[in-house]
């Protein structure tokens, strides 16, 4: 386990430069293991980033801001949406990964936009031994969840997974909350669920991860996950974007 993919869904657009001036600021205050040393707007990232000159890293806020840091490995991402979710990814070394921080991140994110979903996905050695199950159901969160595949319905229940107000309208309250997980919590405008608890058990005992990976999937119901057959009425929720 080298990696851990993190990602953040947004309805709100994020594409101004106050939002940028937000989501900087946050990763300053939540997480400093993952603010940028380099940034761009596209390759090559190599602008040099300057915590305490955030207006010349905004000038770059534009369709997307993309920034990496060496110690520890950190490539992050923002896209900024419109009629589909703005989204923040970040793949950060296992060694250096945090799950309190990422979620210190999502809530004080939360301050500010809403959140709809947010993910921690960690991979292990066995994910290609079936190309067809991990190009539906852990790629999305390696490469980046986004609106398209959420309306499809969700990949699969990741390691941590945090569900916003339309999932929570989806499933319901109580429902979530008996999930059966190693942690379960509500939060404001959220439920958090961790399938166990620590991101080394998914490595250290990978059949025990699938096994409640498996039953949590089972506890929200098959319909609610994308299917390599056409579902007639997957459960997903109605997504409600923010135009300004």
């Amino acid at each position: 386990m080298k990696y851990v993919h993190f990602g953040l869904l947004s309805p709100s657009r994020m594409s101004s430069r106050d939002s940028g001036r937000l989501v900087l600021e946050t990763l300053l205050e939540a997480v400093p293991t993952w603010v940028p040393e380099k940034y761009n707007y596209f390759e090559p990232v190599n602008r040099r980033f300057d915590p305490g000159n955030l207006d010349e890293a905004l000038d770059v806020w534009k369709r997307n801001f993309l920034w990496n840091r060496r110690k520890p490995s950190v490539e992050g991402g923002a896209w900024f949406g419109g009629r589909f979710h703005s989204a923040v990814f970040v793949r950060v070394s296992a060694s250096a990964f945090s799950p309190e921080e990422a979620l210190s991140f999502v809530s004080s994110l939360r301050r500010h936009f809403r959140v709809d979903l947010a993910y921690i996905h960690v991979p292990h050695d066995t994910d290609f031994s079936d190309i067809e199950r991990y190009q539906l159901r852990l790629e999305p969160f390696v490469v980046g969840l986004a609106t398209h595949r959420l309306r499809r319905g969700l990949p699969d229940v990741p390691w941590g997974i945090f569900f916003g107000p339309p999932y929570i309208e989806l499933f319901g309250k109580e429902h979530l909350l008996k999930t059966p997980a190693a942690r379960v919590e509500e939060t404001a405008n959220g439920i958090y669920v961790q399938l166990t608890t620590s991101v080394e058990s998914v490595t250290a005992d990978h059949e025990s991860y699938l096994a409640a990976q498996r039953a949590a999937r089972m506890h929200l119901g098959a319909n609610a996950f994308a299917s390599i057959e056409p579902v007639n009425q997957p459960n997903v929720p109605e997504f409600v974007f923010s135009v300004h």
